[in-house]
C-alpha cells in the first residue's frame, strides 16, 4: 500500500474561496487539475490547511502499473520494490562474517553497514527482490566509506541463476567504489534475463578491517524499462525518483496522467480499480501469434496505423487511425485458437479478459499472461466535512468503464457505513434510459435517477461532471449543469464520519477534481459546480 501525499500550496481561506459555489466554500478540494496550475501538482486543502505536505487519500495497489507522460511517453509509476529502503535491511544469509551497526544519514534514519571481523573480504547480501525475466530495473542507493578504507565495491547478484548480472568493476576483486567520507549516490542497471525472478544487492569489501566499512542508505529499486519510471511529484529536487519504504514495497498512484486527444491532454489521476490480464505477446516486436482463447468477451487494442486481423476462433480485423489514437475492438469468439496477424506500425498490443480496454501491461518475456493489481482510491471519514444536518459533494474527470454491480447499475462512489445507511454514486449503463443517479439510503428513501438527455455512456475517455446535495429534507442530484427533480422525503443524514469515502469504486478513467461542503449549496449550486 502506498499514501498520495498532497502538497497544499496554500492555506486558509483563499484557496476555498476559488472554488466557492453561491457563496459556499468546500471545506475539501482536490484538484488534480486547476486550469492555472502550471507546476505538476494541482491544489489539495481542507478546512484549517496547513502549508507543509499531509496525506489526504490512501491509495492501494499492490504491483506497477503504466500510463501516458505530457510526451505521451509510457512510463512506469512511481515505485520502490526494495523494502526498508531507508532503515535496517535485514542480513538474508546466516553463513556472512559481516555484522551490522548504525548511524544517522543525511536521510535521518538508520543506515545499515558491515564490517569485517575476520581476515579477507566480507560480504553484505541485502534482501531477496523479485524481478520479472526480460525487465530492465535500476538500483540506486547513497553510500559512504565509514572507515576511510578502500577496496569496496557492490552488485547485482541473480540468486535464481547464481550468477552476477552486473556489478561496479567487478573482476576477482572487488574496486574502491565506494571511497568518499561524504554520500554519493551510487547507481546501477540491469536486464533480468530468463528464469531470473529475484535478485540482490551485494556490497562487498575486499580489505582486512577491523572497522566499519560501507555505510548505505535511500535504496530505490525500480522498473526502468519503457520509458523509464516517472517522478515522486512528492520528493524535492535532487531525490525526484526517491520512494521511501518500509516493511513493504511502494507503488504510488498515477498522478499527472496524459491521454490522447488530438495531443496529449492532462488527465488528472488515473485510477483503475479491476485488475486485468495480458494475454497478448507483447514484446517490442510484435509477430502474428495465436492464443488459446475460450467463449467470452475479450478487448483487442492498438495504437498506430496499422490493423491486426483475427483469423481462427474470431473473424475480424481491427485498423489504426493515428499514431498516438487508441483503437479497440470487443468481441467474443469460439472456444478454440485465435490467430492474431498485425500489419504496418502497431504499437502497445494489447489483448484481455472483458469488455474495455485498460491501460498497457507490458509483458516482457513475450509469453504466458501478466496482471495488473486493482487500486483503491479512499479518504478518511474524519476527514471529511461528514455531518449529519447537510453535506455535498462533486466529482468529475474521464470514465474509460465502471464494473461490478448489477448489468446496468455501477457504483463510482461509495460512502458505506451498513446496508441501511449510506450515500452511493451509480453510474446506468443501459444504452440512455437513465443516468448517473445518487441515493442517501435508508428505509424510507428510493433512489434518485437523472434521466434522459443527461446519460453518460462510458466510453474511452467520456467527461462526467457529477454533483450531489443529501440533507435531511431533500436529496438530489445534478449532471454537466442539469439537476433532477429533487427526492423531499428522505429521513435524516446517517453519520458518515467513521466511514472511509471510496473514489472510483469499481472505476476506470481520470479524476481531475473532487469537492466537499458541509453545506447544502442547493438545486442551482448541484447545478454551476457540475456545468
Amino acid at each position: 500500500m502506498g499514501m498520495i501525499f498532497l502538497r497544499n500550496r496554500v492555506s486558509g481561506a483563499a484557496p476555498a474561496d476559488a472554488y466557492a459555489i453561491g457563496g459556499a466554500s468546500p471545506e475539501l478540494v482536490a484538484a488534480f487539475l486547476t486550469a492555472a496550475d502550471g507546476t505538476t501538482e494541482g491544489e489539495y486543502f481542507r478546512t484549517g490547511g496547513v502549508d507543509d505536505d499531509f496525506s489526504m487519500f490512501t491509495f492501494a495497489r499492490s504491483g506497477t502499473a503504466t500510463y501516458f507522460d505530457s510526451n505521451g511517453t509510457l512510463v512506469w509509476a512511481p515505485h520502490n520494490l526494495f523494502t526498508k529502503s531507508n532503515t535496517t535491511f535485514p542480513n538474508v544469509d546466516a553463513d556472512l562474517t559481516a555484522t551490522e551497526g548504525y548511524e544517522v544519514d543525511f536521510f535521518g534514519a538508520a543506515v545499515r553497514y558491515a564490517y569485517n571481523t575476520g581476515s579477507g573480504a566480507s560480504s553484505n547480501g541485502q534482501q531477496s527482490t523479485p524481478v520479472t525475466p526480460g525487465a530492465t530495473y535500476t538500483l540506486s542507493f547513497w553510500a559512504k566509506d565509514v572507515s576511510g578504507t578502500t577496496g569496496s565495491g557492490y552488485g547485482i547478484y541473480d540468486e535464481s541463476n547464481s550468477a552476477y548480472l552486473a556489478a561496479h568493476g567487478f573482476s576477482s576483486a572487488w574496486p574502491s567504489a565506494i571511497n568518499t567520507s561524504t554520500y554519493t549516490k551510487q547507481t546501477i542497471t540491469f536486464t533480468a534475463p530468463a528464469n531470473c525472478t529475484s535478485a540482490r544487492l551485494w556490497v562487498l569489501q575486499v580489505t582486512d578491517v577491523s572497522t566499519v566499512d560501507v555505510a548505505i542508505g535511500g535504496v530505490h529499486w525500480y522498473r526502468s524499462d519503457l520509458g523509464g519510471m516517472a517522478d515522486n511529484p512528492d520528493q524535492p529536487a535532487g531525490l525526484e525518483k526517491y520512494v521511501p519504504t518500509t516493511s513493504a514495497a511502494v507503488y504510488l498512484s498515477r498522478r499527472n496522467a496524459y491521454y490522447y486527444n488530438s495531443g496529449w491532454t492532462k488527465g488528472g489521476l488515473q485510477l483503475e480499480s479491476a485488475a486485468a490480464t495480458q494475454l497478448l505477446h507483447g514484446t517490442d516486436s510484435f509477430a502474428t501469434q495465436t492464443e488459446t482463447v475460450t467463449a467470452q468477451a475479450y478487448t483487442l487494442q492498438f495504437r498506430g496505423t496499422g490493423s491486426i486481423a483475427l483469423t481462427g476462433a474470431h473473424t475480424a480485423t481491427l485498423t489504426g487511425t493515428g499514431a498516438n489514437d487508441l483503437v479497440s475492438l470487443t468481441f467474443t469468439p469460439s472456444a478454440g485458437t485465435l490467430t492474431l496477424t498485425p500489419s504496418g506500425t502497431v504499437d502497445y498490443p494489447q489483448l484481455e479478459v472483458g469488455s474495455i480496454p485498460t491501460s498497457y501491461i507490458p509483458n516482457t518475456a513475450g509469453s504466458g499472461t501478466v496482471a495488473r493489481a486493482a487500486e483503491a482510491l479512499s479518504i478518511a471519514g474524519a476527514d471529511t466535512p461528514a455531518n449529519t444536518t447537510a453535506v455535498s459533494i462533486s466529482m468529475k474527470g474521464l470514465v474509460t468503464y465502471v464494473d461490478s454491480n448489477s448489468a446496468s447499475e455501477k457504483t463510482f462512489l461509495r460512502w458505506y457505513a451498513d446496508a441501511s445507511n449510506y450515500i452511493l454514486w451509480f453510474l446506468y449503463t443501459n444504452g440512455g434510459t437513465g443516468g448517473p443517479y445518487t441515493i442517501q439510503r435508508t428505509a424510507a428513501v428510493t433512489d434518485l435517477v437523472l434521466g434522459n438527455g443527461s446519460s453518460i455512456s462510458p466510453g474511452v475517455n467520456s467527461p462526467f461532471n457529477v454533483a450531489a446535495r443529501h440533507t435531511s429534507g431533500a436529496i438530489n442530484v445534478a449532471i454537466n449543469g442539469t439537476s433532477a427533480t429533487a427526492n423531499t422525503t428522505p429521513t435524516a443524514l446517517v453519520d458518515l464520519s467513521s466511514t472511509s469515502l471510496e473514489l472510483g469504486q469499481n472505476f476506470g478513467g481520470f479524476i481531475s477534481e473532487f469537492r466537499m461542503w458541509g453545506t447544502d449549496i442547493g438545486d442551482s449550486g448541484i447545478a454551476e459546480v457540475s456545468t
